[in-house]
């Protein structure tokens, strides 16, 4: 996964995480009032975790659902959905329903959201649900998903200084909260960022990104923070540091493969220092290549690299 992407796909876990309303009733298609909570599991099968699973109140009815968010579309996608599906529903104990969202518009529309098994005349078939983001684009620009209002720029296929505009203007309108309009305005100029030159950005914009870096690592409604959460549910004491090492070693298996080097989740768990933790999450969203990485990792901790 390219730096880029990671960056887009921390701050759709953002959005998600604190807007988790405006999703499901984009998945739903709906503007009635709902009961959302979150649920937060770990599956445990290696390299197998769901990120945004939602339990949702809909009038009688009580379900489970969960949203992947996807650039493009991946080969074992299909067969991904199909386990997320099976693995949730058997934990939570109910219907459990998957959505795909691709979030940018492409030339060629993604395969049918279909995992299909055949062998000889025996057959198995998953179908899961797919959203095209940028077809509810009206609903986005009239404020009824305000929660989506940072990725306008994401979804046009006008990329201008004029869209980006028409951002901000409609997330100062939507958001009251100070904080998490700040959140907002800074995924928006992050977003803008991968379509416009950053530098004819106002300078107040640009600052804007380094508000989202506090955001994602140390502040409040934080990546970093929902992770301090999921350890101190588990009755771990360890803190802030050890939620940026896991942070981290996520951020690596997502982009350069499915299995972690036992080398380098050693040499972060020796870190203890916060800023050198924060400098290496920043290099593991940017690196090139994982060598690239463990080159940066090594020579924190004092030892010659090997590539």
């Amino acid at each position: 996964m390219s730096a880029e992407k990671a960056s887009l796909d921390l701050n759709f876990k953002y959005l998600a995480r604190n807007y988790s309303e405006d999703f499901v009733k984009l998945v739903l298609n709906t503007s009635e009032p709902l009961k959302i909570h979150h649920e937060d599991k770990e599956l445990n099968i290696p390299q197998l975790r769901a990120d945004n699973i939602y339990i949702v109140e809909q009038g009688t009815k009580k379900f489970a659902l969960h949203l992947e968010f996807q650039l493009e579309h991946r080969k074992d996608l299909p067969q991904r959905m199909f386990l997320y599906n099976a693995l949730i529903e058997s934990s939570l104990k109910l219907p459990t329903y998957s959505v795909v969202i691709y979030l940018e518009r492409k030339r060629r529309l993604p395969p049918p959201a279909l995992y299909h098994k055949t062998h000889y005349n025996l057959t198995n078939t998953f179908n899961y649900t797919v959203i095209h983001l940028w077809e509810h684009l009206p609903r986005i620009r009239k404020g009824e998903l305000p929660g989506l209002a940072p990725v306008l720029m994401l979804l046009t296929e006008e990329k201008s200084l004029d869209v980006y505009r028409e951002t901000k203007a409609l997330i100062k309108k939507l958001e009251p909260d100070p904080e998490k309009r700040d959140a907002q305005l800074a995924i928006a100029a992050s977003v803008a960022g991968r379509y416009l030159d950053i530098s004819k950005l106002p300078k107040e914009d640009i600052q804007m990104l380094q508000i989202l870096d506090q955001i994602l690592l140390s502040g409040k409604n934080s990546v970093t923070e929902y992770l301090l959460n999921e350890k101190r549910k588990e009755g771990k004491t360890e803190g802030e540091q050890e939620a940026k090492q896991d942070f981290i070693m996520a951020a690596l298996q997502e982009r350069f493969g499915e299995s972690m080097d036992r080398n380098i989740t050693a040499q972060i768990k020796q870190i203890r220092d916060a800023q050198i933790l924060n400098d290496l999450f920043r290099i593991s969203l940017r690196a090139e290549s994982l060598d690239e990485f463990k080159k940066t990792l090594y020579q924190r901790n004092g030892i010659s690299f090997k590539g």
